[in-house]
């Protein structure tokens, strides 16, 4: 059995709750008029407006004219009830004349009619599970309450989120899953969880259950973007929970055991006694797998208080788990709650059903801070409201969550004895700065009779390292990196706030640097604090190395190479350290043209560089150079120059490295003005020939050509390609040039 050992069920009290209900101070004054009263005592109206009731023998309608006579202004006529207005002048005088009246049974102040709490979240209309568990009339009472921190051990939270961004406790959060301190929610679950535990009552989306008081969300992510985790790290974070002060642990969470095992897992047991003991209350969720919850965990573990879920009709819903291990009910169907980006969605699930009792149970544990784990469960369980069978059931325990009927019951519990300090409370619990920031604590007292005093000028103010961080009325200022305490003391009572100034991690503006030799380059860090502050670190602040000073020093972050190597700067910081690859080494030679095309006796320029990495170095003067074929092309002073028709490479190197600049000065076309020509004898005729070269240029070609004939007996050709015709016939003259031909065909006639 789990908490029902306790010896709870002593009896259920029916709460009628409505809208119309009154607190405080208000309250409603009838008077029954009756003949032998001659001057009756009425209530005076803050409205100007009374009731009166007719006797059953008069007619409300008769009554209009008798109260019009009487000055009084009809504003409504109903069955037996007529709503006047009196002016102020004349009003004692009406209402002695009416009282008097055999035919009016009594009068009363028609007084103004409100809401139990004013609440002006949008979406709370559709929030049917907080009116099912009377959460709005606790909230009404829920005045001079402590905080209270939740443990939220779920898939993480979007502590981003409008509707619970004020509510989370972004500083102690952790994430099992990937090991880090950032509990963002990558699933949506715990975001769900976490609006319909603690949503804002801040005009914006939705309400949640512990309402107006001051709770603090403490994300424990050990759940995966899938929803999947393991048992160590639930029960790990169940003691971390308690650790770092929460009150209460939701456990929207579940496992299957198998009662072949021997027993139930005495980790999650350690785990969860552990948190008994340090005065936290777990709660955890049935179930969805409508089966008995006896065989799952930690819904059965002892001492947990397990929620089952009902829907809109008060129902057990067609998925909840029951059984021996159902504490209590609460409501699990169609839940609109928060979600990650900003959002709100409809959730079913006992996942659902448990945040509302870990909302109740905040909101008790913040009316009566001293409540022990077995006190704060048997608030909640003799409070609810019963359901199915009479009394204990294995559908809904103890009946549905009454938030209510808890409030008030934890109310009559607080004593009403002469106030004494019970306890001081600092602002925060812990803090975690960076080198020369500040945070101003403040130190509230709390006494019996639930007064609450801010004392932080009247505290003896503490550090236990000064080089840590110093304490002036509570203003906290970070010196230099480690722990420390710093404590306040104030009648008879102590408080520790650990301070810890650290980074957890340094990040370099680049993680390589490629030089070339004498170049220098500048390296930025970064530092994120443990406050997740980020911040740019001044040079000077940072202590630099160089692993191979031979290759590359360093000063203020400033790199300067040397010679061609390797080597790493380490930056240290903090107690943390970054380092940065440093390569000095030629990467490649680069020809400003990898391919020339050319004609012969032409000049072109050429650039080489030198690259390293991202830099380059013009060295077109300090290369080696060579040419494959000097007849073609050669390098001259920054050019390549051609000397004749054909192919060459030319190569340059430098520092080891070498690049290949290709020179093509072949002619791609020789062509003559004919190739066909009819000459008389003895007539003469100079052909033109215009050559084409690689680049696209043309030329007309006058020298350097080699002229034949095929028949010089019908036509001559001399070297300055003259044609004469000698004889009838045919005869072929050939043109070659820069290894092209051009034949013209001629005829000799008579």
């Amino acid at each position: 059995m789990q908490m029902k050992e306790y010896g709870r069920k002593l009896g259920k009290i029916a709460v009628a709750f409505s809208l119309f209900t009154f607190v405080g101070q208000a309250g409603i004054w009838a008077h029954e008029v009756r003949a032998e009263t001659s001057s009756p005592s009425i209530p005076s109206s803050e409205t100007g407006e009374y009731i009166i009731k007719m006797k059953k023998t008069a007619s409300a309608l008769s009554a209009k004219s008798m109260l019009s006579a009487k000055g009084a202004s009809v504003l409504s006529v109903n069955n037996q009830r007529v709503v006047m207005k009196l002016d102020k002048a004349s009003e004692q005088e009406a209402l002695t004349s009416l009282s008097s009246n055999p035919s009016v049974e009594y009068i009363e102040p028609n007084i103004k009619m409100h809401t139990f709490a004013e609440i002006a979240d949008p979406s709370y209309s559709k929030q049917w599970g907080l009116r099912a568990i009377h959460a709005a009339e606790a909230w009404a009472e829920a005045t001079n309450t402590e905080e209270v921190t939740v443990a939220v051990l779920d898939t993480g939270v979007d502590y981003t989120h409008p509707d619970l961004a004020n509510r989370v406790d972004t500083k102690h959060d952790y994430d099992y899953i990937n090991g880090d301190s950032d509990a963002m929610d990558d699933n949506g679950h715990g975001t769900h969880v976490s609006g319909i535990l603690a949503a804002e009552l801040n005009k914006v989306g939705i309400a949640g259950t512990a309402g107006p008081i001051d709770v603090k969300l403490l994300p424990l992510k050990v759940l995966d973007d899938e929803g999947d985790g393991d048992l160590y790290h639930v029960a790990m974070a169940i003691e971390d929970a308690v650790d770092l002060g929460a009150d209460v642990i939701n456990l929207s969470l579940g496992g299957y055991w198998n009662e072949e095992m021997d027993g139930k897992p005495r980790t999650m047991i350690d785990a969860v006694e552990y948190a008994m003991d340090k005065g936290a209350v777990v709660i955890a969720a049935a179930g969805n797998e409508k089966a008995d919850a006896d065989y799952f965990i930690p819904a059965s573990i002892p001492d947990v208080i397990t929620v089952s879920a009902v829907n809109e009709n008060l129902k057990l819903t067609n998925f909840s788990n029951f059984g021996d291990s159902i504490d209590i009910a609460a409501p699990g169907e169609d839940i609109l709650s928060t979600w990650p980006g900003g959002g709100y969605v409809y959730e079913s699930g006992t996942s659902m059903a448990t945040p509302f009792v870990s909302g109740a149970a905040a909101l008790l544990k913040a009316q009566n801070p001293d409540l022990d784990p077995e006190e704060l469960t048997d608030l909640l369980l003799e409070g609810t409201t019963d359901l199915g069978a009479k009394g204990d059931d294995d559908l809904y325990g103890e009946g549905l969550l009454n938030i209510y009927q808890a409030w008030q019951d934890g109310a009559d519990d607080v004593e009403n004895s002469a106030p004494v300090l019970e306890k001081i409370s600092a602002s925060s619990k812990k803090l975690t700065l960076k080198p020369g920031a500040q945070s101003q604590l403040s130190v509230n007292a709390y006494y019996s009779d639930d007064s609450k005093k801010d004392i932080t000028s009247e505290v003896q103010w503490d550090s236990q390292n000064e080089r840590v961080a110093v304490v002036e009325n509570g203003l906290v200022t970070a010196k230099g990196f480690g722990k420390t305490n710093i404590t306040a003391d104030f009648g008879g009572k102590t408080l520790k706030i650990p301070v810890e100034i650290t980074v957890s991690s340094l990040k370099a503006s680049t993680s390589r640097l490629s030089l070339k030799p004498v170049g220098t380059a500048t390296i930025q860090i970064m530092a994120t604090y443990g406050d997740k502050s980020t911040a740019m670190i001044d040079p000077d602040e940072i202590e630099w190395s160089s692993n191979d000073e031979s290759v590359a020093t360093v000063a203020d972050g400033v790199v300067s190479a040397h010679n061609v190597g390797r080597t790493y700067i380490t930056a240290s910081y903090g107690g943390k350290a970054v380092k940065v690859s440093v390569t000095i080494q030629l990467t490649k030679l680069e020809a400003s043209s990898s391919k020339l095309l050319m004609k012969p006796d032409d000049a072109s320029l050429i650039k080489l560089s030198a690259v390293y990495g991202s830099e380059k170095e013009e060295v077109t003067e300090e290369a080696t150079w060579k040419t494959s074929n000097d007849d073609v092309a050669e390098y001259q002073d920054g050019q390549i120059v051609t000397t004749g028709f054909g192919k060459a490479t030319i190569t340059a190197t430098y520092r080891g490295k070498s690049t290949n600049i290709s020179v093509d000065t072949t002619l791609k076309k020789l062509a003559a003005d004919a190739t066909k020509k009819t000459l008389k004898l003895e007539e003469t005729y100079a052909p033109t020939l215009e050559a084409t070269y690689r680049d696209d240029s043309e030329d007309e070609v006058t020298a350097d050509i080699d002229w034949s004939s095929s028949n010089e007996k019908v036509a001559t050709v001399d070297e300055e390609g003259l044609i004469t015709a000698v004889a009838e016939g045919r005869a072929t003259i050939t043109a070659k040039y820069g290894g092209k031909t051009v034949r013209i065909s001629i005829t000799v006639t008579d």
